[in-house]
């Protein structure tokens, strides 16, 4: 039996982080420390530890009271604000540990280039606190020039060639990409940088020895935002024996004397070499531990688990082949009347398809968007990177997206009303999405945990008459104007719309994954060995559970806030009923 691994953090929402999540489950028991365990998580987990993880100590604690119980390993962050907290109890429970102060410095892109700056060929960048400082510090630096929010998980913004230019994307960036509760004021100010951007998968061993995994290659959106549209990964990439990205690999990890992890190393492709731009040393974002999985076999999340366990990886890839996703942003911004996927059969190229958005949800254009504003996100596989790119550019066809007129947080122009994607062409069949997330339904929102627990909802159809008031309510027998027919619940179009998208995820679901197993009355997994095929049914299973969690708290939430709305116009209907709650 493995010894159980403390993680810190989920990483991030399902449609991201339960492949992650899911992958370090399969190889280690999992104790989550975090203040709170999303729905989707809990299948995963062997043990909670509810603690805020902005406070090393307080978690230093009740990992020592756990620890006094039950038996535990090593620490792994799944969170990049985590990586302090990782580092802090690391050293506390392990006080010869040598990578601390580097591990430490991962949580923040700025502390990161200050270790860098002796060794390692990053931008020219400097801290700015507030419009001012920022203008100053960029006409020292030159024109043109790029922002980037120290703690936000956003990339660079830019460029801006003057210092008009520059005010006025800082102005739009706070606005538009960043979260209000983050310290908007200081921000990293650093010289454009022109190049093809990728990202170097790496495990540092305990020895501080390196190996270079995998190479993402990147497609960035348009300016200013410049979000990524897609990410690649192919076990024959070139990059990966190119000499002057691996020296790059080799000085950062020596730079950053770090231990017994996996490294996630952002660089731009530049005329003067590759030029590192971040390191983080939690699993890597975007569903690129997913892409290097399918490329290559080998399983990042369970490669820094091993090494956080203090146990030797697997690292012999199993696979030879391309992976990549892609992700749909809004050509314009504005709040969304329609969305929805086409989906009338399955594709084995495209692995996933998922909508990430649902119907009234506001968001920006693609020119101003972060990865909250993405609308949806598919995954292909392929013999190679030219294989994958084909299969997605079919695949983005399938997305069906209008918006309501609006008028955007960021952009003064008023939206079309029936403005396409930035994926703008027509719309054939796509392929259900396999197991894990499937393809969100339009209407599909998402609820608290309290919400999604409800497990039994019921419509009482059978009479004639629904009545909002209990029978012995006072001045309520015989009384129909507080009586009121099914019809005037307070269902709306739109309720209607939603319970049918919730409805028709379900029967999605269930498509998809009879698609995949036509079992002529007999179950036969796909997987080899015992071992994987109890995992894969166990996987079918949870994927049908949050399935139906998450249509029927839809559903209860739609006729929840029907009542409500009904028992609002009964009690204005009879104002002197003292049975009436208000609302």
């Amino acid at each position: 039996m493995p010894r159980p691994l403390l993680v810190l953090g989920v990483g991030g929402p399902a449609d991201y982080a339960e492949f992650t999540l899911s992958q370090v489950a399969q190889a280690y028991p999992i104790v989550l420390a975090d203040k709170d365990v999303p729905l989707w998580a809990r299948p995963y987990l062997a043990h909670h530890l509810p603690v805020d993880l902005a406070d090393p100590p307080t978690v230093l604690d009740a990992v020592r009271r756990h620890a006094a119980e039950h038996e535990l390993g090593g620490v792994l962050a799944m969170d990049r604000s985590a990586i302090a907290t990782v580092a802090y109890v690391t050293s506390a429970r392990t006080p010869h540990a040598h990578d601390s102060h580097g591990l430490a410095a991962c949580s923040s892109p700025a502390a990161v280039r200050r270790l860098l700056k002796r060794d390692v060929f990053q931008p020219r960048w400097t801290m700015a606190h507030g419009a001012q400082s920022l203008a100053d510090h960029a006409d020292s630096i030159g024109y043109p020039v790029t922002l980037r929010w120290p703690d936000e998980p956003a990339g660079p913004i830019g460029p801006a060639h003057t210092r008009r230019e520059l005010l006025a994307l800082y102005a739009r960036g706070r606005q538009a990409v960043f979260d209000a509760t983050s310290p908007l004021d200081t921000v990293i100010v650093e010289a454009h940088l022109s190049g093809p951007r990728i990202c170097a998968e790496v495990v540092v061993f305990n020895d501080g020895g390196c190996q270079l995994i995998a190479v993402t290659r990147t497609t960035d959106g348009p300016a200013p935002a410049r979000q990524a549209l897609r990410h690649s990964v192919y076990a024959h990439d070139e990059l990966l024996h190119n000499r002057q990205i691996r020296q790059t690999v080799e000085r950062t990890v020596h730079a950053l004397s770090v231990t017994s992890c996996v490294l996630h190393i952002e660089m731009t492709l530049t005329s003067r070499g590759p030029c590192v731009t971040d390191v983080s040393a939690n699993p890597a974002n975007d569903l690129i531990p997913l892409l290097v999985k399918r490329a290559t076999g080998i399983s990042l999340p369970q490669v820094a688990a091993a090494l956080a366990n203090s146990e030797p990886p697997t690292l012999a890839p199993s696979r030879q082949k391309a992976a990549a996703v892609h992700f749909a942003y809004a050509s314009t911004a504005g709040g969304i009347s329609e969305l929805a996927l086409t989906t009338p059969a399955y594709r084995p190229p495209v692995e996933r398809a998922v909508l990430t958005q649902h119907v009234g949800s506001r968001v920006n254009s693609v020119e101003w968007a972060s990865g909250r504003d993405r609308l949806a996100h598919w995954v292909a596989l392929g013999d190679n990177a030219s294989a994958c790119d084909t299969t997605l550019d079919e695949a983005a066809k399938a997305l069906v997206v209008s918006f309501a007129p609006a008028t955007s947080t960021v952009d003064s122009d008023a939206v079309p009303h029936d403005s396409r994607s930035v994926n703008d062409r027509a719309c054939p069949d796509l392929s259900i999405p396999p197991l894990g997330r499937t393809a969100t339904c339009p209407n599909a929102t998402h609820t608290d945990p309290a919400v999604e627990e409800t497990t039994y909802v019921q419509f009482r159809t059978g009479a004639s008459k629904q009545r909002l008031l209990p029978p012995d309510s006072p001045g309520t027998a015989g009384d129909d104007r507080v009586v009121v027919q099914p019809a005037t619940l307070g269902l709306s179009t739109d309720d209607v719309k939603a319970v049918g998208g919730l409805m028709a995820e379900l029967v999605s679901t269930c498509a998809a994954i009879g698609a995949r197993y036509d079992t002529n009355d007999i179950w036969q997994p796909l997987a080899p060995g015992p071992d994987g095929q109890f995992s894969e049914a166990s996987e079918v299973l949870a994927h049908l559970a949050r399935t139906l969690n998450r249509t029927r708290a839809g559903i209860r939430k739609i006729h929840a806030q029907a009542h409500r709305r009904a028992l609002s116009r009964a009690a204005r209907i009879a104002p002197g009923q003292r049975g009436v709650a208000s609302s």
